[in-house]
């Protein structure tokens, strides 16, 4: 059975500001993202999508934990 984890982080994501899709046949998550995008941007991104997912990993253990 699918977790679904993939979805808790996108949606975490979103609360740190990055826009990824959960993909519905696969679990991941996809990013787009602009084509002007900088290297500052990017660097940016990398560093909220790193701390959505410390703020994220409480949960996922707890799913975790319910699959095991």
């Amino acid at each position: 059975a699918k977790s679904g984890a993939h979805r808790l982080v996108s949606a975490k994501a979103l609360e740190f500001g990055v826009l990824t899709r959960a993909l519905p046949f696969i679990e991941v998550n996809s990013f787009s993202p602009p084509l002007n995008m900088t290297r500052s941007d990017a660097e940016d991104a990398v560093e909220r999508y790193g701390k959505a997912l410390d703020a994220v990993t409480p949960d996922l253990a707890r799913l975790a934990d319910k699959a095991a």
